[in-house]
């Protein structure tokens, strides 16, 4: 999952742009600067695809996955740039103990 969202940030970024990758608490956020996209809503459908790049599978799978392991995925394109989110159900974080 992480490695399809960090490819396509890559693939179809802006020449001199740049991909910014955020964690927080129960939050994985990638953004990067892109051409305007068509149809966000369409980005998840298998073959969908607004380029020549690509068989339009990423996205789908990614999706899928994310639904599998009841996590939540949000793709958005604000201000020129591409925004997927996912974010990871709190009960499912692993615990994690001092050492000593």
């Amino acid at each position: 999952v992480i490695l399809n969202l960090l490819s396509n940030a890559f693939k179809h970024n802006l020449d001199n742009g740049y991909v910014e990758v955020i964690l927080k608490e129960n939050q994985l956020i990638i953004k990067n600067p892109t051409k305007p996209i068509k149809d966000i809503i369409n980005l998840t459908k298998r073959y969908y695809k607004e380029t020549q790049r690509g068989l339009g599978l990423g996205l789908s799978i990614v999706e899928s996955i994310c639904k599998e392991l009841d996590c939540d995925l949000k793709l958005d394109f604000k201000e020129s740039k591409f925004i997927a989110k996912i974010t990871f159900p709190k009960s499912s974080l692993l615990q994690t103990e001092e050492l000593d």
